[in-house]
Parts: structure tokens; C-alpha cells; sequence
């Protein structure tokens, strides 16, 4: 019998076909194992140990959310609650919101040894709604309620290490793996504990059903192994002895009840991917229907039922989630009869001091804020590592992925040149739009200055305007473009080779930053942080505050930790830490007595704004001040007394460093509350002190006059409403954000803020803001949105140039006031970054190209695999080789696709690019243009692919499928990194490159190399205003020779250039000694011949 045809239950008939099968491991990089149905809201949930939740939405089952538990604990089970997500974790019993906010985390004495969680379905006295149960190791089992998760109870079973924790509407059953039971009565609350199967048998799975346990049992014999038993235990929990067992077709080891509205049946599921529905009260009978997993891959290790019954899951070890319906397979099935529509999910952004990661006291002076270190309850003796210098492992700060075609998206608008005016019009580039749409416009239109610009082609490129703030921070790029290592993923060296070639490019063209971000694709660290963007268009569902926040604290920490051994830097030090990181000491007191401790390394600081809006007329120095001294209490656990008390909690900056940077967190609404209501008190502020300057008044009488708006004389001394108006609409409004401030460190360890320069200023630190990085909306443009940064430019010899506005490739200088003017609405700060005034002159901002010639030379001997490669037509380097400005080689490079691009075709036949391929080297050739072994290539080199290839693009590139792959390839294969390092090596000894169509080589490989060092044949063999010609047909017209047959082969490309250059240099040569014309009639000739012949070579003889 098929599984379609049915179980007969009575007089109906309940069919389930198979729906739908997803793939976790896909969709989020992790397998999930634990699956479950929602019963308040048309979602699947699924989560896999390393803590990864994901959701789906409705029967189409797109991406819903996707979180990780807090501080990446590992998940040991999760349950579906009304408010949200409820996961029990080694750290501790946390709720999400089913957007991935986190409402709370509840700790726990020993976290690690609880391992199951249930939310308990029939409300009792005892066991009101709401009520959650968690059972582990030891006999260890509490009771709280989500109405009071700070209230945890005991409850008293018996001494079993718990694995199976289910209930019905009567009893709950905790049971471990070797058959012992610990039963609770909801009623009384009463616990009994009895052995259920004998010592020679092994639990598998459990489920309640009624009165009734259901067990999956296998024996073991005298050396482990497994005996499967055909059947299922079945143990009476009103009279605590085993009944007559079901018999079965196959092993049962995971069991589920329907729901109890739809009678007796359960679905029992071997370890071979068959499962069967059985009737539960028909014990002597065995049921024939077996049915079998369609993608079958390994053993189901979960199950669940929706509240509806329209549809069951199964989950298996790895990562794929099969979903089975009732009825027809086309029609579209909901989980539960009565669900509530699905919210827009907000952003999961639980990363160190952005999520209030504990149950605070609502009275406490700290109530609605959030803290790095605190969880409800935290071992004192253990503190979390997160944002910690010397991290191992990252935290991570998921971004939510949202489905494809899911109406959350900002609005995709065409891109409008950026000028930086006060209101709307300064932010008109949006975010949301097709940005490969800007090689179309001619970039230099918007960037008047002689700045480098970033190209925004590519999905990652939210982050050109922190990359363009790091670059202007001297001593920051000093720090890496002087750096180089051999790891083939460094973000360090990247980040050295952009802005070197930043340096290079100067204002004459835009650069990208494809390799660097090629290299954090490769992160798991950055993936997990939710960095990584997979389109352009992505960025409409994402808070875009907390990309730019995450993205430089991942710069910062991953680039720490690569140089902590670089150099002379001790172990646990880097250059990175020494200049941007704040050391701090952070203190518990329990009102018990207990105190813990502990040095702390922070890269990037959240600010904390709560109490600062009560203080009137303050920028935003006191804000600083309130986040470098932090002082707050919490409701914590002590392991010392064993208690839950009130614990303060403070915090002292150590040491000030070089460079702050501050994260403004006004993603939280309660951050942007008390920031609006702190801006507004500044700004009457200065408005009064405006008035009192003008009047007679002292500061302290300049008040609201009595009559407000209806106030018509014209000498008043007071303030009214429209003297604000006029002052928050100038075009030239004082600063929030103080251009210095001066920091100390005082006695008694706190640290002074001021932003007006003290007496006795020598034992002061001034510091300067050196940029602010903002979102930029529009509401004319829809909302649209646009990362900006404003940047304090400095010149070489440190004085500072004007402000400038980046906005990818518009860049245009502006006023300091302007630069540093925000209003919440239009522009939204995120970072803003503080340098010591001195910082140019403690910090060497000085570059000494680290690439040299042993550097070089090594790179030359590598491939992967070594020995493995076939017999190569490369004649290595030579000892006495050198290369320099009068030197010249022949390149080509070809190319395979990662991704396939998007036109639009109109209906006056143009076109118009909507998304470019995304290219990668798969192949580079450099090939000796001078000396006796002129002509012989010293470079061969196949790029091992480290992406996924869509189009290996043979019929061009020559490269067939198998080539870029490290373990099957026979050919020559490198890193892009070697490659790349070597031909930086030889841009920078100023040799030149002959090759055809060099620009888009060089585009592709991300490097720039001055114009005066490229020789393109493809512009030597051109007439003005003339099509330009192919390589294949300007080597037979010339050389007479045919190249490109079958396929192409960057030795003959770079060969045939390289011969075309020295025909070139002898045609031009002899043109010379004439009128100068030989060289044009010779290309006249050339075009008229190629016209007659549509461009076509004539067919080889041979």
C-alpha cells in the first residue's frame, strides 16, 4: 500500500504525500536536527546543534528568519512558545522572538548538564500556562513560567539522567536512554520513579500518549551491539507496568502521536528512513503500510506533527527536513486551523553590548538597557569571552535572511547623484537600488576631488564608506599596507593590497574591492555575523545600522588576531589592539560580598544613552562619559552564595588608546528614543545660551515665554516655539558630535570627558573625530537609503584637508558643520571614530612595500599539488633575472564566471546591464619580452577555485570543468594570492605589460597598474572612432599566423601580443623615416580587408 492511499481512521480516511524537502545545511551552513512546527503561527522551525535556528513561512516555506542562540552556545533542545523561541542552551534557557530578537536569557547554576525542555500544554494549579520544564543529567529538573522567567523552581524526581522529556494532559515523563522513568502527576506534582524496560535494552524514543508511555526499545548484547526490536513498549503510568507491546514492520527508534484530536495514531520511524502509522489501541495486529523517505541520505533523528495534522516533518543527520502533507500533493497545506499572521521579523543583533542579554530589575537605574557580560544569571567565576582580545571563536551576530519575494524589501530606486545639502537631498542614493547600474554613468561627474573612489558593483560593498575611513586613518593603513604573510585568506593583506591600490589609482579611476571581499566570503566568521551579502538587492532586508556596526568590530577583531604574531608583539597583543583597542576593567559586587573581575580588550564600545537625556544642554561627550563608566545593576546568580541577588555592575577604562570607536546602537528603539530626546534638549539649549547673548537676561532667566505661540510683541526676551523652529531648520546648525574632546584617567579610576579644552591640559588626551559613518534617507526617493561616510581627509604631511562626503564613487568636499550634522530622520549616525590629535606623530604613517624579491621568488616555486601538475612549458626565473622600468612581458588571463548576469533589452533594441557576471582568474600567462629568452613564459599558472563556478566558459578561456580543482586538477594550480603578489611585484619595479584588452584583465584580477606601464595592442592596431579589432585576427593579418582554433590558450595570447608589439614597433619605425602615414595606410588597409572579409579569417589549409 502507497502512502498516498491512506490510514483508515474509522469511517475517514487521512492520506500524507510527500510536500517538500528543504535543505538546512544549504540554506544556513549548518545541519539541523531538531525540527518543529509552530502552533501559533504558520511556520516550520528548525536548529541544529552549533545553535543555527532557522524558520520557514507558510506552504511555500520561504526563509523566514535565521538566528543563533546567544554567545553561539551549543543548543541542546528548543520549543515553540507563544511569545517566541524558547532554546535551552549549555549557557542557559534563552527566549527569541520569532524575528531572532532576544527578549531574555534566564540562566542556570549548571547549564550544562540540562539537555531537554518542554513546554507544558495542559494547565493545571500547579503548572499554570506558560509554564516551561527542563530536565538533564543527575536528576536535574526545574519549573519556570514565561510570565516570571527570573522565578526557577526544583523540581524532585528521582536521580536519572534525563534524555526524553515528554507530557500529556495528566503526567510528565522524564526517562533516560537505559529505561529508568521518573513520572510527575500535573495534578498533585507528585513524582514516581520505576524502571521501565530491562537492563539489557536501550530507550530510543518516547512519546505520552493518554495514560500510556510508547517507547522505541533495542537490546544490546555482550559486546554493544545493537538488537532491534520490531515492535513498540508500551508502559502504563496509572498502574507503572509494561502492557501488551505493537507490533511492528520495522526498528522502530523515533516515535510521535498525532494529535489527540484525530484518534489513536503515531508514526514510528526506523533508522533506514521507512516509517509506518500505527494504530495505537490495535496491539495484536501488524500493519503492512511501510513507507520510505524519498532523498533518503542518513538517519532520521526528529519528528513532528502540525497542531492541524495537514502535515508531519521529518528531520534526518543531514541537514534535509522532509515534509509530508494530507491530500493532494499541489494543494497547499496549513499547519494549524486557527494561526496568527507572521509579523515582519525584526533583526537578530545580539552581538556584545547590542541586546539586552539579561533579565534586568525594572526598577534599577540600568532597567531597559543592555550589557555585554550579563545574562539573568552568570557564573562569576567564568566570564564570557565575547569581543575579548585573543577570541578564538568570533561571536556571532546573524543577520536575517528573508525569502526571495518576501514584501520587506526597501525600495529599488535608479541612482541619483548624492550632494550634501542640509535635508532630503543630501540622501537620494538608495541602498535598495541596482547599483551595477552605475558603470553606465560617468563616475567622474560626481567625485570632483582627488580621492580614490570604491566601486559599488558588488553585493559586499555596504562597507566602502568604513573602508574609505580606515584608509584616511594614517596610521591604520600604514599598519597594512606594511603587512605581509603567506595565509592565503588574510584579511590583513588584503586589506593591504586595497589601499595600496587606492594609493596607486589615485582620482583617475574608482577602485573594487573584489579580492578583499572574496576573502571574507571564505569567513565563517563573517558568514555567521551575517556580513556576507549574497546580492545587491539583499541589503533591503537587512538593518543596515547593524552591518556597518558589525563589519568594522569584525575588521578590527579578525585583523587583531592574524597580526598578534606578527612582528615583535607579544602573543596576546597586536599593532591593531595597541592603537584601536580600549582595555577595560569590568567589576560584579553581589550584595552578598562576592566581587568578580576581569581585564577585558574592546575594539569597537556601544554607547550607553540612558540617564544622559535628563541632562540638558549636554552633547554628546556625555554620552562617552556614561559609556567608559558604566555603573548598573542586575538580577545575577552568585556562585559563591548560591543565590539570585542584586549586583552592580561598573566598568573602567585601563588604558585610553590611539583611536575610539564608538557605535551609536540606534537600531534599538529605546537607543533612538533617548538620542531623539537628548538631541532636542541639546538643541535649546543652545538656543537659550543664543538668546542669552542677545538679551539682558542672565542664562538662567532665559525661559519659555508664558505665551507661546500666541506671544506677538516683538522685543520679547523669551523663548518661543518658532525661535526652535527656525533654529533646527538653519542650514548651518551647531554640532551634536564635538569636533575634540579631552580624555583622563582620574585617581579614582574613572574616566573625565569634556569637550572644551581643560586647564592643565597636560595630563589630558585630546582627541579629534576623524569620521562618522550614517545612513542617508530620502522620503521623496520612498525611503531609500544610502550609506555615507563623512571623512576628514588628511594629506601626507598631516594637515588636514577639507571634510568630504563618501558615497562609493561620489565623493564631494563639504563643511566640517556639515559633515558632522545629523537629525535621526534624514541622516543616522553609526560609528563615528575619535583619533588623538598627536596620533600622526606617535604612529608611523610611513610604507615600506613589503612584497620584495625573495617574496617574489618563493611564490614562483609553489603550486598545489606539488608533483602532481603536468609537464609545463614555463622556464623559471633565473638567479641573475631582474626586472625593472625598462623591462616589458606579455600577459593574458582567463577567466571563468562565479555568476550569470542579468540584461534588459528595450524596445529600441539597447540594452542595459541589470547585474554583471561576476568574474573570477582561472588562468594568467606571463610570457618575457626581452633579453635571449624573449617569448618564454616564466608564469603559467591555473587559479584553484575556492567559489563556486557557474560557467567555466571553455569556448573563451580554454579552462575545462576539473582544472580549478585542487583535488582532481593535473594542472599547474596557485592561489590567486601567489599570483596576485607576483604581479604586484612586478607593477611595482615599474615593468610593462603588452597584451590585448589589458584594462579588463587587470579589472578582474583587482590590481592597478599605471597607465604609462601598459602597452594594449588592442589601441595600437586602431583607427580613431573605429571598431576595434581581435587578437585572433590581428595575428593573422600580421604575423600570419592562426591562433585560437579550438580554444584558447593564454600562452599563444600572450605570445602573439608580445610579437605584435615588435611588428608595431617596426611598422611605427619605419613610418618614422617617411611622411609618418606608413603606419595609418597600413591600418586603412587592414579595416578595408577586414570589411571585405566580415571580420572572418579565411580556413587554414592544414
Amino acid at each position: 500500500m502507497s502512502l498516498d492511499e491512506g490510514i483508515a481512521e474509522g469511517n475517514a480516511t487521512i492520506s500524507y504525500v510527500p510536500y517538500r524537502t528543504l535543505n538546512t545545511f544549504g540554506d544556513s551552513g549548518t545541519i539541523g536536527t531538531i525540527v518543529k512546527f509552530d502552533d501559533y503561527e504558520e511556520l516550520l522551525w528548525t536548529a541544529s546543534k552549533e545553535g543555527r535556528i532557522s524558520s520557514y513561512c507558510g506552504p511555500y516555506l520561504s526563509r523566514y528568519t535565521t538566528f543563533s542562540t546567544l554567545y553561539d552556545a551549543e543548543l541542546k533542545d528548543m520549543c515553540v512558545t507563544d511569545p517566541g523561541i524558547l532554546t535551552l542552551t549549555s549557557c542557559g534557557l534563552n527566549l527569541h522572538k520569532r524575528g531572532g530578537g532576544l527578549l531574555y536569557a534566564t540562566g542556570l547554576s549548571s547549564p550544562g548538564v540540562f539537555s531537554s525542555c518542554l513546554a507544558v500544554s495542559a494547565a493545571t494549579t500547579c503548572y499554570p500556562n506558560g509554564s516551561i520544564v527542563i530536565a538533564g543529567k543527575h536528576g536535574s529538573a526545574r519549573k519556570l513560567n514565561l510570565e516570571r522567567p527570573d522565578y526557577i523552581e526544583n523540581l524532585q524526581i528521582a536521580d536519572i539522567d534525563t534524555v526524553f522529556l515528554r507530557g500529556s494532559e495528566r503526567y510528565l515523563c522524564f526517562a533516560s536512554s537505559g529505561g529508568d522513568i521518573s513520572i510527575v502527576d500535573l495534578r498533585s506534582n507528585q513524582a514516581r520513579h520505576h524502571r521501565a524496560i530491562p537492563d539489557s535494552m536501550i530507550l530510543c524514543d518516547v512519546d505520552v500518549y493518554d495514560y500510556s508511555l510508547f517507547m522505541c526499545v533495542h537490546g544490546v548484547d555482550s559486546i554493544d551491539n545493537i538488537l532491534p526490536s520490531y515492535s513498540l513498549s508500551v508502559y502504563d503510568l496509572r498502574v507503572c507496568k509494561a502492557t501488551s507491546p505493537i507490533n511492528t514492520c520495522l526498528a522502530p527508534s523515533l516515535v510521535r502521536f498525532m494529535p489527540k484530536s484525530f484518534g489513536q495514531y503515531c508514526v514510528a520511524v526506523d533508522m533506514e528512513g521507512r516509517f509506518q502509522f500505527i494504530n495505537s489501541f490495535a496491539s495484536a495486529e501488524v500493519c503492512e503500510e511501510v513507507h520510505r523517505l524519498g532523498n533518503f541520505a542518513a538517519a532520521p533523528v526528529s519528528i513532528d506533527f502540525s497542531s492541524s495534522a495537514n502535515s508531519f516533518v521529518i528531520g534526518d543527520a543531514a541537514g534535509l527536513v522532509h515534509i509530508f502533507s494530507r491530500g493532494n500533493p499541489s494543494s497547499h497545506p496549513q499547519w494549524n486551523s486557527h494561526s496568527r499572521p507572521c509579523a515582519v521579523p525584526e533583526l537578530l543583533y545580539h552581538n556584545i553590548g547590542h541586546t539586552a542579554s539579561a533579565h534586568y530589575r525594572s526598577d534599577g537605574p540600568s532597567a531597559g538597557t543592555s550589557h555585554p557580560l550579563l545574562r539573568s544569571q552568570i557564573n562569576s567565576q567564568s566570564w564570557p569571552t565575547t569581543s575579548t582580545a585573543g577570541l578564538e571563536s568570533p561571536q556571532k551576530s546573524v543577520a536575517l535572511e528573508v525569502a526571495e519575494g518576501r514584501p520587506v524589501g526597501l525600495p529599488k530606486d535608479s541612482p541619483v547623484p548624492f550632494t550634501p545639502t542640509n535635508g532630503c537631498k543630501a540622501d537620494t542614493v538608495s541602498m535598495g537600488r541596482s547599483r551595477s547600474r552605475m558603470p553606465q554613468i560617468s563616475w567622474r561627474e560626481f567625485n570632483s576631488s582627488n580621492l580614490p573612489a570604491l566601486e559599488p558593483e558588488l553585493p559586499s560593498s555596504y562597507c566602502n564608506g568604513i573602508l574609505q575611513a580606515l584608509y584616511n586613518i594614517g596610521p591604520l593603513a600604514a599598519i597594512f599596507q606594511n603587512h605581509h604573510c603567506y595565509n592565503e585568506f588574510c584579511l590583513s593583506c588584503e586589506l593591504g593590497f586595497l589601499f595600496h591600490m587606492m594609493n596607486v589609482a589615485g582620482s583617475e579611476e574608482p577602485c573594487q574591492a573584489s579580492n578583499l571581499y572574496r576573502v571574507i566570503r571564505s569567513m565563517d566568521s563573517a558568514v555567521h555575523r551575517g556580513l556576507v551579502i549574497s546580492e545587491v538587492d539583499d541589503l533591503s532586508g537587512t538593518m543596515p545600522q547593524i552591518l556597518l556596526q558589525q563589519w568594522i568590530q569584525f575588521v578590527l577583531e579578525h585583523t587583531h588576531k592574524e597580526l598578534m604574531h606578527d612582528g615583535y608583539y607579544a602573543s596576546q597583543d597586536s599593532s591593531i589592539s595597541r592603537l584601536a583597542s580600549v582595555r577595560v576593567l569590568d567589576t560584579i559586587t553581589h550584595t552578598c560580598g562576592h566581587i568578580s573581575q576581569e581585564q577585558r580588550t574592546l575594539f569597537t564600545l556601544p554607547l550607553r544613552y540612558f540617564g544622559a537625556q535628563n541632562h540638558r544642554g549636554q552633547d554628546l561627550h556625555y554620552i562617552l562619559r556614561n559609556t567608559l563608566n558604566e555603573c548598573s545593576e542586575w538580577v545575577l546568580h552568585c556562585d559563591t552564595c548560591g543565590f539570585e541577588n542584586v549586583a552592580c555592575f561598573t566598568r573602567n577604562v585601563t588604558s585610553l588608546p590611539e583611536i575610539f570607536v564608538f557605535n551609536f546602537r540606534l537600531d534599538n528603539e529605546n537607543n533612538a528614543t533617548a538620542m531623539k530626546q537628548t538631541l532636542a534638549n541639546w538643541t535649546i539649549q543652545q538656543l537659550i545660551k543664543k538668546k542669552a547673548e542677545s538679551s539682558p537676561l542672565t542664562l538662567k532667566d532665559v525661559k519659555a515665554c508664558r505665551y507661546g505661540a500666541q506671544c506677538n510683541r516683538m522685543d520679547c526676551l523669551f523663548l518661543h516655539p518658532r525661535d526652535i523652529e527656525a533654529e533646527c531648520s538653519k542650514s548651518d546648525p551647531p554640532t551634536f558630535i564635538p569636533t575634540s574632546l579631552w580624555m583622563n584617567i582620574g585617581s579614582d579610576g574613572k574616566t573625565e570627558v569634556v569637550n572644551t579644552r581643560p586647564l592643565g591640559r597636560q595630563k589630558w588626551t585630546e582627541y579629534e573625530v576623524a569620521a562618522v559613518t550614517y545612513i542617508a534617507r530620502c522620503k521623496e526617493k520612498g525611503d531609500s537609503q544610502s550609506f555615507v561616510s563623512a571623512i576628514k581627509v588628511r594629506n601626507r604631511s598631516g594637515g588636514a584637508d577639507p571634510w568630504h562626503f563618501f558615497d562609493d564613487l561620489i565623493i564631494t568636499p563639504v563643511s566640517q558643520r556639515e559633515a558632522l550634522h545629523f537629525d535621526l530622520n534624514s541622516r543616522i549616525p553609526c560609528t563615528v571614530f575619535y583619533a588623538r590629535a598627536d596620533v600622526q606623530k606617535r604612529w608611523p604613517t610611513t610604507v615600506d612595500n613589503p612584497i620584495t624579491r625573495d617574496i617574489f621568488l618563493r611564490y614562483c616555486e609553489q603550486s598545489i599539488p606539488p608533483g602532481h601538475h603536468e609537464p609545463s612549458s614555463i622556464i623559471p626565473i633565473q638567479e641573475t633575472e631582474c626586472f625593472g622600468p625598462s623591462d616589458v612581458v606579455a600577459l593574458d588571463a582567463e577567466f571563468v564566471s562565479l555568476s550569470d548576469g542579468e540584461v534588459e533589452f528595450h524596445a529600441d533594441g539597447t540594452k542595459s546591464i541589470i547585474k554583471p557576471s561576476m568574474m573570477s582568474l582561472g588562468r594568467v600567462t606571463v610570457v618575457r619580452g626581452h633579453g635571449v629568452l624573449a617569448g618564454t613564459p616564466f608564469m603559467d599558472e591555473y587559479v584553484v577555485a575556492r567559489d563556486k563556478i557557474v560557467d567555466h566558459l571553455t569556448e573563451f578561456s580554454g579552462i575545462q570543468p576539473g582544472d580549478l580543482c585542487a583535488d582532481f586538477s593535473s594542472k599547474r594550480l596557485q592561489t590567486l594570492k601567489s599570483v596576485y603578489v607576483r604581479l604586484r611585484y612586478l607593477v611595482d619595479q615599474g615593468v610593462r605589460f603588452i597584451g590585448h584588452g589589458l584594462n579588463n584583465d587587470f579589472r578582474v584580477i583587482n590590481i592597478k597598474v599605471p597607465k604609462d606601464q601598459i602597452i594594449d595592442t588592442v589601441q595600437l592596431f586602431r583607427l580613431p572612432d573605429q571598431r576595434l579589432i581581435s587578437l585572433r585576427f590581428l595575428a593573422w593579418y600580421f604575423l600570419g599566423s592562426h591562433i585560437q582554433i579550438h580554444s584558447h590558450d593564454s600562452i599563444e595570447d600572450a605570445q602573439s601580443a608580445l610579437y605584435l608589439y615588435q611588428k608595431y614597433e617596426a611598422l611605427t619605425k619605419d613610418s618614422s623615416k617617411s611622411d609618418g602615414s606608413t603606419f595609418v595606410k597600413v591600418l586603412t588597409q587592414m579595416y578595408e580587408i577586414g570589411r571585405s572579409l566580415q571580420w572572418k579569417i579565411p580556413v587554414p589549409e592544414s
